[in-house]
């Protein structure tokens, strides 16, 4: 018995025949009948030649290359252990092998075939690195994020482009994917912001980093943005008007906007459901803080004013209700855009049940892997309601949150 070759008389390697440049590391085991007839390449040989080949004597469990021979034929095998045999060590032991064109090796594994490796896929995650040119600034300046640095493990193999895509979530309720490792972001609020990289494979492996941005007020202070529970500071519902265009025409007599940029402000119906009612704002780009009205009346979704939630680009997005406003005294609720040029707007009826999304994604063991962490995105990329959660979607925070937990390796908490 052999670790490559049992009788070397037999097939291809009879008389005559050539075993060179070969390795081999599989255990070998033997029986008292066969003890004499093995070896950690070959069991027997016969007027064929072995040379420039080695054999793991600890793998194998072999101290010998042949177990047993029957001419003068040529036996060149060399004895090495696993340590000599892996990694960078192999390319100095293994001198016989061509690791320029023929062979090569990556961590510690064993010597492998340039042209097999071609053809395999072994997918590990990519590695993710995010720079910025500055980490603190003052709102309005542009910050330029630099993710070039990001690679995938096995971009060496042929089968394997690398990086397919970056995905970029800036704190602030913003986010934007492309291919391109590089995208500028302005903040328009004071505060502390935390810049999510997540980069992905061609086989949708992930891995995801963050950055802190400290973002200054032009006044000196610092604010809480986009986000939070606090009611808007609205511009008083006499100086809105309704936008430049709508979709559908009626929706007009539903929604106002402030009159400094409704001539071109534009507002299209996207869903109206009883649980999903969805808007696309689109204003001029630099417009910050602009006042939006939308009479509750246009809002299919059931249940009481107070009780919708409102998202902000899938953000949860504070809003006030204003009752007998404007003609006809009906209701009408106010809310912010911090800043512009596109945006979405949903309105969802408030849950009826306290279950946890973050549970629910994690699943019963509490804890966020890779792979959560890819559903959790996906849920947010298509606006997909998570299931068993009564129609609740994710929004860009929970995303954020997910990949926090994953990255300190912490367990959900509900």
């Amino acid at each position: 018995m052999g670790g490559l070759v049992g009788e070397h008389q037999v097939g291809a390697l009879s008389d005559g025949g050539l075993l060179s440049r070969v390795y081999a590391t599989g255990r070998v085991t033997a029986t008292a009948a066969t003890d004499e007839l093995t070896g950690g390449l070959v069991a027997t040989r016969t007027n064929a030649m072995i040379e420039k080949s080695y054999w793991d004597a600890e793998a194998t469990g072999q101290e010998v290359a042949l177990g047993m021979e029957s001419d003068d034929g040529l036996y060149l095998a060399t004895k090495l252990t696993t340590d000599e045999m892996r990694g960078g060590a192999a390319e100095t032991n293994m001198s016989e092998f061509d690791f320029e064109d023929t062979w090569f090796v990556v961590g510690d594994m064993y010597p492998q075939l340039e042209w097999a490796m071609k053809y395999r896929r072994i997918d590990r995650p990519p590695e993710a690195h995010l720079a910025a040119n500055a980490s603190e600034v003052d709102a309005g300046t542009p910050i330029r994020f630099n993710a070039s640095a990001s690679h995938d493990v096995e971009e060496w193999f042929a089968s394997d482009p690398g990086i397919a895509e970056y995905r970029w979530w800036f704190g602030d309720g913003n986010a934007t994917r492309g291919v391109g490792p590089n995208v500028t972001h302005s903040y328009h609020s004071g505060g502390e912001y935390e810049v999510t990289l997540a980069a992905v494979d061609s086989a949708g492996n992930i891995d995801a980093v963050t950055k802190s941005v400290s973002v200054q007020s032009t006044d000196g202070g610092s604010d809480d943005g986009d986000s939070g529970s606090e009611a808007p500071d609205l511009e008083p519902f006499v100086d809105t008007v309704a936008p430049a265009y709508t979709y559908p025409t009626g929706l007009a007599d539903e929604i106002r906007v402030e009159s400094t940029v409704a001539s071109l402000t534009t507002v299209k119906v996207v869903k109206n459901t009883s649980t999903n009612y969805s808007l696309a704002l689109t204003a001029p780009d630099g417009s910050t803080n602009v006042t939006f009205y939308l009479e509750r009346g246009a809002i299919n979704v059931s249940g009481d004013a107070r009780n919708l939630t409102m998202y902000l680009d899938g953000e949860e997005h504070p809003f006030v209700v204003n009752e007998s406003t404007g003609s006809g005294d009906s209701t009408w609720i106010g809310f912010n855009v911090p800043n512009f040029s596109t945006r979405a707007v949903r309105f969802t009826p408030e849950p009826t049940s306290s279950t946890c999304l973050a549970g629910v994604i994690a699943g019963p063991d509490g804890r966020i892997g890779l792979t959560e962490i890819q559903q959790a995105i996906n849920y947010w990329a298509e606006d997909t309601a998570v299931p068993g959660t009564d129609g609740r979607v994710i929004g860009l925070t929970m995303v954020q949150s997910l990949i926090n937990t994953w990255a300190e390796d912490d367990a959900v908490t509900c």
